[in-house]
């Protein structure tokens, strides 16, 4: 029903409706940062303005392992975030020692997606890195995408019942004929 437009590293997404929809129903999807915490302690959570308030004068890497890691850096450089970007491939298969080693010695804090901390969170090493903060994003939909939304799936259950009703019918017509 819907198709995402990467073309830009941007915050946004660009939503289209799909087959019965007019050629320009499109809307865009913004990603809302959440409240940044610490992968060791969920429980410690800042604003991202406080993360990058305090992260001035600090080595800040970012990491990212998902689709358009570009996305995740754009939303940390809009809101000032100075750092030193990762990107990883999408699933990359974080291990113990990921962020280690001497590239690493001088990093005071590392920034990544959440879907990165699923990962994270299974290996020890990491999930006990005091240095590792995760960014949540919330996806923010228009209210004309949910209403156009609802008027497509309106339009395919009618068209499902019609179909039934005349599959029913002639089954009906059919076994009369044969009686």
């Amino acid at each position: 029903i819907l198709t995402t437009s990467h073309a830009a590293p941007a915050p946004d997404l660009l939503l289209k409706m799909l087959p019965g929809a007019a050629p320009d129903a499109s809307f865009c999807m913004t990603l809302q940062p959440g409240e940044v915490y610490a992968l060791a302690n969920p429980a410690q959570t800042c604003t991202l303005t406080v993360f990058v308030q305090q992260s001035v004068g600090q080595q800040v890497l970012a990491a990212a392992g998902i689709g358009h890691p570009d996305r995740f850096f754009a939303t940390l450089r809009s809101v000032g975030l100075q750092f030193q970007a990762l990107a990883l491939p999408d699933h990359f298969a974080y291990a113990a020692d990921s962020f280690s080693g001497s590239q690493f010695d001088q990093v005071e804090r590392i920034l990544i997606t959440e879907k990165d901390a699923v990962k994270c969170r299974q290996i020890e090493a990491l999930r006990q890195d005091p240095r590792i903060w995760v960014l949540p994003v919330d996806a923010q939909l228009p209210s004309a995408f949910l209403s156009a939304l609802l008027a497509r799936l309106q339009a395919v259950q009618q068209t499902s019942v019609k179909q039934t009703e005349a599959l029913g019918n002639t089954s009906v017509a059919s076994s009369t004929e044969s009686t």
